[in-house]
């Protein structure tokens, strides 16, 4: 449940009890997925890893375009209900949100199959290759679990949310392994990872209605509660700006891929997206704690406007400190075994692509600073300003990938990237201008004393 009226050192340690699962998750899942890139790095090679990353990247960004992103209204206004005491308009939110979720998925795959033929010319590849498109779309209709993970995170059952990422992560490197063993051709490489794109969901799914299902048939209802039309309308229209502002994020987030598409061959695309695999795990650390920040922030806001205002800023300046702290750390120790790193992982064959996988380090790491900030401003003001943030960033990235290109090769894609990331936390800094001077007042204030 969402607590309220806790210190700042209980919220820190509460925040670390669910941060450590989601960092336990991360560790295992980092170790899961060296394993498992390197092997589809030497299992493919450079030109048909960067074919099978292509198709991934499209069915990604079909899904999240038609996601909705609804675990965020989920989170929301069902810490609201939990508030409230409203158990009845809490089911009709995740029933809401189930059926949303379920018609979301069926529209995604459909666009997806539709699409498929445009998207195989545009990366360059043969009428045989296309088909591999078409494969991989199908795992679309299986990818609506964002209720599912709505409920577990509003319900803090970050363990089970852990789990279940390790558990998709088990299944992927187990497929790595055995297609590398038996040299599968690529086919069976997207057929494979299809099949663990779909169970990524399906985990997830299961899980919720596992452990927190009971919800569901919950009879009881309040004459305050709202109705279901009302309830729809009120995730259709916040989940209608969180789809904006995640549509511009997954664009933004795989606008790399589609630039060196429409400019370089397969093969450059397989070296940069093999780095971008290795510079990611920080980023992906910055996922979780933002799914985490945001329950613990829209649980602090919907509790109160004013009840435990020194809480949440004192909470925002000691995570600000630690993920600078954290993200200078990684920039340095990639710098120290970059090489190393590489031809462990992926092969002499891919260490000439060095430079991009410092440069998409350095971007990862100011994604991860970004995090907490992002979630506190979601928490306090909505979503509305991702909307142009990311608007702003993506205009950031594209044209720089272009006006770059004049003078550098596909590092240029990775500069731009890491310019949007900047600018990102300029747009942070500014609007929490007033939050982090009060902090850095404070810290000056007892480093005085």
């Amino acid at each position: 449940m969402i607590d309220g009226g806790l210190t700042i050192f209980e919220r820190v340690k509460s925040l670390g009890l669910n941060f450590s699962y989601l960092m336990t998750s991360s560790i295992v899942t980092l170790l899961l997925g060296v394993v498992t890139n390197g092997l589809l790095a030497r299992g493919l090679g450079a030109i048909d890893l960067g074919i099978l990353v292509a198709i991934q990247v499209y069915g990604t960004t079909v899904t999240k375009i038609v996601s909705f992103e609804f675990w965020q209204p989920v989170v929301k206004f069902g810490a609201e209900a939990i508030k409230d005491r409203a158990i009845g308009e809490l089911r009709r939110i995740i029933w809401v949100g189930l059926m949303m979720d379920m018609a979301m998925a069926i529209i995604g795959g459909v666009v997806g199959l539709v699409l498929a033929n445009f998207i195989a010319k545009y990366f360059g590849l043969s009428a045989e290759q296309s088909e591999l498109v078409w494969i991989y779309c199908f795992s679309i209709f299986f990818t609506g679990s964002g209720t599912a993970m709505g409920l577990l995170r509003l319900y803090k059952r970050f363990a089970l949310v852990s789990l279940m990422q390790i558990l998709a992560s088990v299944v992927a490197c187990a497929a790595a392994i055995v297609l590398f063993v038996l040299n599968a051709e690529l086919i069976t490489y997207v057929i494979a990872f299809a099949m663990v794109n779909a169970l990524r969901s399906i985990f997830v799914i299961v899980a919720a209605l596992l452990k927190c299902g009971s919800i569901l048939i919950h009879t009881s209802n309040s004459s305050s509660d709202r109705s279901w039309g009302e309830v729809a309308l009120r995730i259709w229209r916040f989940g209608r700006v969180t789809w904006v502002s995640s549509t511009l994020g997954a664009l933004r987030s795989n606008a790399d891929i589609y630039i060196l598409g429409g400019v370089f061959s397969q093969a450059e695309i397989g070296l940069y997206a093999a780095m971008k695999r290795l510079a990611m795990p920080i980023g992906t650390l910055a996922q979780h704690m933002r799914v985490v920040l945001f329950s613990e922030y829209s649980g602090i806001f919907a509790n109160s406007k004013t009840n435990g205002v020194r809480e949440d800023k004192g909470l925002l300046g000691i995570l600000t400190l630690a993920n600078i702290i954290i993200a200078l750390i990684v920039i340095l120790a990639a710098w120290v075994l970059h090489d190393i790193l590489i031809k462990f992982v992926f092969g002499a064959e891919f260490l000439p692509a060095r430079e991009i996988f410092l440069v998409l380090v350095a971007f990862f790491a100011i994604f991860f600073v970004n995090g907490n900030w992002v979630s506190y401003l979601v928490g306090r003001d909505g979503p509305n300003f991702l909307i142009w943030m990311n608007a702003g960033a993506l205009g950031i990235t594209v044209i720089g990938s272009f006006v770059l290109l004049n003078s550098f090769d596909t590092i240029a894609v990775a500069l731009a990237n890491l310019s949007g990331s900047l600018f990102c936390s300029l747009v942070c800094v500014w609007m929490l201008k007033d939050e982090l001077r009060l902090v850095a007042k404070d810290y000056l204030l007892k480093i005085a004393k």
